[in-house]
């Protein structure tokens, strides 16, 4: 009886919310236990169907009073505190591992930002108490770099190796690289099928950066591990940045953190290599260097982020604007202004006498006359159109920008929009003009390159805003916004890399084959090819995409390789009138994977 009362003693001496955590932690044991037990998929529910009543509910009993017995045994640990955000996380990535949603991501990001309120509410959540220096944050930083280029480039190095990354916008890179390191002009014939600057289409010197790496390790993959660590670089001026404002070495590294794993980074390679991959790093070190007021490198990187694209002033107009407002300043926004914009005039001009011109089109909801200016000037006339435009789609729905906006602003825990001085909003243009008032579909994707500069200006925009709350509010919207953000990138990134890699090893020799195949076309011989190949042939001077290649005599291709898997097999009658034969058909296992047909064979 003595033993009985002690052990009563002890349970009542357990805060009664702590149950409520005991049993959302055993009910998460009891779903993994199903779920790796059983081979059980959580989201059919029939697997259940097997299961009778009894044995669920004494599953879950059983964790439960083991987690009460872990408690009584070591009261003074509040065991459960612990317990709960471990069996939590852990069903929690089982459960996205099986189901890689974005939108179940952010369901499941809510439900973690109200276990951090009550946390909070609790006094649980105090990262003053938590005390590092230079040198854990240095690899911490290094650690959250490598999960990036581990996660993102495993998953894009995959997709090179199964043959699923086109020339638009991959292989046109990789050709383009092999002739900047071949005769250093960043030319290409597979990006508008005629030989052709990529500078004519996109005014990006930037990418020179990359050659002398592309230079050492000639390789489709190259790109894509590249382009993964720059944007995982994006993390170190994101630390820096918050340091600057003045929060602690914490704090830092958790946003810094919540930073790496923004959907919006590491979903913008979906569709492969682009050079605005740049844009979010350098805009960030531009910045941090404003922040620590060191004016010579926040030039340096200013004009660093114009060479990524004749697009990229606009961001700098912006930041300037942002200064000029926020510090009542003028020289140094004037000054950075003025060059933007000599710049941009500058390149628009160049492309429109040498290339495609400036991509208007992408905003004919504003322009009259084909030009930037007309553009402007509707705007100003009325400016309420605008408003009318920024959720509406091209099919005049609104459902695609209003979750755009959720799924880009969500992981930030809606950070960037607290905001108290006004002249931050300014720093919301660039989201506003580059993907919400276009109807142009792909700039209100993650999945595609537009958002790495609009990130950028979120993410400062978040940290002035954390910078001026209070510790616990702080803590609280810095680890909510990891919370959610490791989620999205778990759920975008590990389960389709984990898939990919499978499906590689299941069909290694199917690929590798196909490999030979493209290996075997002599270099100095012009190739037309699907798209999915073309990355793979890109080590010859003269290459085009069958799909968009207008076929002329004198053009010098002497073979055609074409993608079986994709039935491109369409374009057979056509290249066999122009003299083009079949030689060779690769088959493995029954399937058709590629045929070579050659010029008078």
């Amino acid at each position: 009886m003595q033993y009985i009362e002690k052990l009563k003693n002890k349970l009542n001496l357990i805060d009664p919310s702590f149950h409520i955590l005991r049993i959302f932690s055993a009910l998460c044991m009891s779903a993994v236990y199903f779920i790796l037990a059983f081979k059980f998929n959580f989201d059919t529910i029939s697997d259940y169907a097997s299961i009778g009543m009894a044995k669920v509910l004494l599953i879950v009993f059983a964790y439960y009073v083991f987690l009460t017995a872990v408690a009584v045994i070591i009261p003074n640990a509040k065991t459960d505190i612990i317990i709960f955000p471990v069996t939590v996380s852990a069903y929690f990535l089982i459960m996205l591992t099986r189901h890689d949603s974005f939108g179940f991501a952010l369901t499941l990001g809510i439900a973690a930002a109200l276990a951090v309120c009550w946390y909070s509410s609790k006094n649980f959540i105090n990262t003053d108490k938590i005390k590092i220096g230079r040198k854990t944050s240095a690899a911490v930083l290094f650690a959250l770099i490598l999960i990036f280029v581990f996660a993102v480039g495993f998953k894009t190095t995959v997709k090179c190796l199964i043959f699923e990354t086109p020339n638009f916008d991959h292989g046109l890179f990789v050709h383009m690289f092999r002739n900047i390191c071949e005769t250093l002009k960043p030319v290409t014939t597979c990006e508008r099928d005629r030989l052709l600057s990529h500078f004519d289409v996109h005014m990006s010197p930037i990418l020179y950066v990359l050659a002398p790496i592309f230079k050492i390790f000639p390789s489709d993959i190259t790109l894509e591990i590249c382009q993964a660590l720059i944007l995982a670089s994006s993390g170190v001026p994101a630390f820096l940045l918050c340091r600057a404002l003045k929060m602690t070495h914490i704090r830092s590294c958790l946003f810094a953190s919540a930073v790496v794993f923004l959907p919006a980074l590491s979903l913008g390679v979906s569709y492969d290599f682009h050079e605005n991959c740049f844009l979010a790093p350098l805009l960030l070190w531009v910045f941090f260097f404003y922040e620590k007021k060191k004016y010579i490198p926040m030039y340096v990187f200013a004009f660093l982020t114009l060479l990524v694209k004749e697009d990229a002033a606009v961001y700098i107009v912006f930041f300037a604007l942002y200064i000029m407002f926020s510090s009542k300043k003028i020289a140094r926004p004037a000054a950075m202004t003025a060059v933007a914009v000599v710049y941009f005039l500058a390149v628009t001009y160049y492309l429109s006498k040498n290339g495609d011109g400036v991509m208007t089109g992408r905003y004919a909801n504003y322009v009259t006359d084909g030009s930037l200016l007309s553009m402007v000037k509707n705007i100003i006339a009325d400016p309420g159109y605008v408003f009318t435009q920024l959720f509406t789609n091209s099919e005049g729905g609104f459902a695609d920008k209003t979750l755009f906006l959720i799924k880009l602003t969500a992981p930030l825990a809606f950070l960037p929009f607290a905001i108290k001085k006004i002249s931050r909003a300014v720093l919301l243009c660039p989201m506003i003009l580059f993907n919400l008032m276009t109807m142009y579909k792909y700039q209100y994707n993650l999945g595609f390159q537009y958002c790495f500069g609009s990130a950028a200006f979120l993410i400062y925009l978040a940290a002035l805003n954390i910078s001026e709350m209070k510790k616990k509010t702080a803590d609280r919207m810095i680890i909510t916004s990891l919370a959610v953000s490791f989620m999205c990138f778990y759920a975008v990134n590990i389960p389709s890399a984990i898939s990919n890699a499978d499906f590689y090893k299941a069909n290694k020799a199917k690929y590798e084959a196909m490999r030979e195949v493209c290996d075997s076309i002599p270099e100095d011989a012009g190739v037309i090819c699907s798209t999915r190949l073309l990355a793979k042939l890109a080590n010859r001077d003269t290459l085009y995409e069958i799909y968009y290649h207008e076929y002329d005599e004198n053009e010098g291709t002497e073979y055609v390789l074409i993608d079986a898997r994709y039935n491109d097999e369409e374009f057979i009658p056509k290249y066999e009138s122009y003299g083009f034969k079949i030689t060779d058909t690769l088959t493995l296992d029954g399937e058709k994977l590629i045929i070579v047909m050659r010029k008078n064979a």
